[in-house]
């Protein structure tokens, strides 16, 4: 199931502005802390012995997809975990979730 502009707006639409609200101040948290994660990685090249020479280099890919599992009680708590995403120089990040019944979920 893909959801559609209209239907992603409809979603939103119908949370209350508290929580709209509530969900953009967690994702800058998690995203202004991933941006400092991404800036403390270094790349680094040594030659351990001569003419030996080994290194690192962060490259982030160019696109991923995140699970965001169901569970009994759905919270979406993992939609804000942002290890593989944006704050890490991601270009394009797909998060999918299982529908509930055949529906879109709703946080409560």
């Amino acid at each position: 199931m893909r959801l559609s502009a209209k239907e992603v707006e409809e979603a939103t639409a119908s949370l209350p502005e508290q929580v709209v609200e509530d969900i953009i101040w967690v994702q800058d948290q998690v995203r202004s802390f991933a941006a400092h994660q991404l800036a403390s990685m270094r790349d680094f090249e040594v030659e351990t012995l001569p003419g030996v020479r080994l290194g690192q280099r962060h490259i982030p890919v160019g696109a991923v997809g995140a699970y965001i599992p169901a569970a009994v009680t759905p919270h979406g708590l993992g939609a804000y975990d942002d290890r593989h995403g944006k704050g890490r120089g991601v270009g394009r990040v797909m998060a999918c979730t299982p529908p509930i019944r055949g529906q879109v979920r709703r946080q409560p």
